[in-house]
């Protein structure tokens, strides 16, 4: 075929082989996402549920997460779900030295309906410092209390609410606190009981590193 007749050729089907090559780049970039995401999921997969806790961190980087009856907790949301999914405050609440309420919560939504919030409160306490509180209330206010509410169905399905008391307990240990930068970092863990069935649920190796608001 003389150069002429090619360029013929390639003019009369020059639609159709931008087509095939539209279609041959489509399906190798589909096909390159499907790999990346196969290997992807493949790969977290096989994490422990220790391992898809975040690392244990100062700075400030808004991350919670801990194993409740040897399931990973981590700070999750749907899609356009705009709700921050987390919250952390302290405060001074009351007037007295003994008047500040430190208050961290986190939750793991799969939707309105099915999701799993841990939480812990230190309400009427001195100013917050590097140390431990025995969380050993069932208690909100006035309280030192760790909690895990479960919610897995839609009403008339119940919220399950497990805390803290003086039969089960746990520890809330502050590793780093920038009361300036408004910084908060530390490990926890507790036991807590659901007071209309009696069970009861294994908080461990719980870890946070938040921004706290004031």
């Amino acid at each position: 075929m003389d150069l002429k007749v090619r360029n013929q050729f390639f003019h009369l089907n020059k639609p159709i082989f931008f087509m095939w090559f539209k279609n041959i780049v489509k399906s190798s970039l589909i096909s390159s996402l499907f790999l990346f995401t196969f290997y992807s999921c493949k790969k977290q997969k096989h994490l422990t549920p220790l391992e898809q806790l975040p690392a244990f961190t100062d700075t400030g980087a808004n991350t919670f997460g801990c194993l409740v009856d040897g399931k990973a907790v981590v700070i999750h949301k749907p899609f356009l779900n705009f709700s921050p999914g987390f919250g952390c405050q302290y405060n001074q609440t009351y007037n007295s030295t003994a008047g500040y309420l430190f208050a961290l919560s986190a939750s793991d939504i799969i939707d309105g309906c099915h999701f799993k919030t841990v939480g812990m409160q230190l309400d009427s306490i001195q100013q917050l410092d590097i140390g431990s509180y025995t969380l050993n209330t069932g208690r909100i206010i006035y309280g030192k209390v760790g909690y895990v509410n479960v919610a897995n169905g839609c009403p008339p399905s119940p919220l399950l609410m497990y805390t803290t008391g003086t039969a089960v307990a746990g520890k809330l240990t502050i590793t780093h606190f920038d009361q300036h930068n408004q910084i908060v970092s530390g490990t926890f863990y507790f036991d807590a009981v659901e007071s209309t069935t009696g069970d009861t649920v294994h908080v461990t190796d719980g870890r946070f590193d938040m921004k706290f608001t004031q």
